[in-house]
């Protein structure tokens, strides 16, 4: 049994094939139990990961680990989009229109999709150049749940 008081490594290195159970307390301030049965999105048991199922909280930990597993499939998300025709929902379309990326080591702007725009602004903090967009709880939500239609509707 693993509790949240383990360390992410050790939870990350259990079998993903393992029964997981998420606790949680009701409006009536039960304790409930439920099994969770949905595959992994990413095919490695993920502590990010398995919080954002049982919780709904969105985090960067998963954000960058959904971005890595496309990216190591399948190159950059803008390719990525373009090169499989995806029909996108509307309430995903704006995370594929193009905004600036301003690089702080060359001087030069970029166009990348917000989801490639925040990858560089988590993985390069002292880039201080362009406005955070990653501390917007609902737009970090909306990215991981972007990404996540990506994986299940191509199935990469």
């Amino acid at each position: 049994m693993f509790i949240a008081s383990h360390s992410e490594y050790l939870i990350n290195q259990h079998n993903t094939n393992d029964l997981i159970l998420i606790l949680t307390r009701n409006n009536q301030g039960k304790i409930e139990v439920k099994k969770y049965e949905e595959k992994n999105i990413i095919p490695y048991c993920s502590c990010a990961e398995n919080r954002y199922k049982a919780f709904n909280i969105p985090n960067i930990e998963f954000f960058n680990e959904l971005y890595g597993y496309i990216y190591e499939r399948a190159g950059n998300v803008e390719t990525f989009i373009s090169s499989n025709n995806i029909n996108l929902p509307i309430e995903f379309q704006k995370y594929t229109q193009l905004c600036n990326w301003k690089n702080s080591k060359d001087g030069k702007t970029y166009q990348y999709t917000p989801i490639t725009y925040m990858r560089h602004e988590i993985h390069h903090p002292e880039n201080r150049q362009n406005p955070i967009i990653h501390d917007n709880i609902e737009f970090l939500k909306g990215a991981i749940d972007f990404l996540i239609y990506l994986i299940k509707t191509t199935g990469i």
